[in-house]
Protein backbone atom coordinates (compact mmCIF):
# COMPACT_ATOMS: atom_id res chain seq x y z
CA UNK A 1 0.00 0.00 0.00
CA UNK A 2 2.71 2.42 0.78
CA UNK A 3 4.31 1.67 -2.68
CA UNK A 4 1.51 2.88 -4.71
CA UNK A 5 1.17 6.08 -2.26
CA UNK A 6 4.52 6.81 -3.05
CA UNK A 7 4.00 5.88 -7.06
CA UNK A 8 0.47 8.10 -6.88
CA UNK A 9 2.59 11.35 -5.34
CA UNK A 10 5.48 11.16 -7.81
CA UNK A 11 3.16 10.89 -10.50
CA UNK A 12 1.29 13.36 -9.72
CA UNK A 13 4.20 15.69 -9.17
CA UNK A 14 5.99 14.92 -12.62
CA UNK A 15 2.30 16.25 -14.35
CA UNK A 16 2.54 19.22 -12.33
CA UNK A 17 6.17 19.97 -13.68
CA UNK A 18 4.95 19.20 -17.45
CA UNK A 19 2.03 21.37 -17.04
CA UNK A 20 3.79 24.12 -15.71
CA UNK A 21 7.21 23.45 -17.99
CA UNK A 22 4.18 23.92 -20.77
CA UNK A 23 2.21 27.20 -19.39
CA UNK A 24 5.43 28.79 -19.54
CA UNK A 25 6.87 28.01 -23.23
CA UNK A 26 4.79 30.56 -25.18
CA UNK A 27 5.88 32.38 -28.36
CA UNK A 28 6.45 35.78 -28.56
CA UNK A 29 6.09 37.63 -31.66
CA UNK A 30 8.07 40.86 -32.52
CA UNK A 31 7.56 42.63 -35.51
CA UNK A 32 10.84 44.49 -36.54
CA UNK A 33 9.98 47.39 -38.42
CA UNK A 34 6.94 48.35 -37.07
CA UNK A 35 3.27 46.55 -37.91
CA UNK A 36 2.48 49.43 -40.41
CA UNK A 37 3.51 50.73 -43.48
CA UNK A 38 2.90 54.30 -45.29
CA UNK A 39 2.60 53.40 -49.29
CA UNK A 40 2.38 57.02 -50.01
CA UNK A 41 0.12 58.19 -53.12
CA UNK A 42 -0.47 55.12 -55.28
CA UNK A 43 -2.31 55.11 -58.51
CA UNK A 44 -4.64 52.73 -59.37
CA UNK A 45 -2.75 50.33 -62.56
CA UNK A 46 0.36 49.85 -59.85
CA UNK A 47 1.88 46.48 -57.96
CA UNK A 48 2.68 47.66 -54.68
CA UNK A 49 4.37 45.50 -52.32
CA UNK A 50 6.13 45.62 -48.58
CA UNK A 51 7.50 42.96 -46.41
CA UNK A 52 7.56 42.51 -43.18
CA UNK A 53 9.88 40.99 -40.70
CA UNK A 54 8.85 39.17 -37.82
CA UNK A 55 11.59 37.16 -34.45
CA UNK A 56 10.37 34.93 -32.29
CA UNK A 57 11.79 36.08 -28.90
CA UNK A 58 9.63 33.10 -27.00
CA UNK A 59 10.32 29.73 -26.02
CA UNK A 60 8.34 27.54 -28.18
CA UNK A 61 7.62 27.49 -31.92
CA UNK A 62 5.47 30.43 -33.41
CA UNK A 63 3.19 28.92 -35.93
CA UNK A 64 1.47 31.59 -38.42
CA UNK A 65 -1.37 29.90 -39.65
CA UNK A 66 -3.33 32.60 -41.23
CA UNK A 67 -1.73 36.48 -42.58
CA UNK A 68 -4.16 38.51 -44.02
CA UNK A 69 -3.07 42.07 -45.67
CA UNK A 70 -5.84 44.85 -45.22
Amino acid sequence: MKKSSIFIAVFTLCIIFMVVQKSQAVPRLEVVDGTSFDFGSVDGNQTITHEFVFKNHGDSVLNILKAKGG
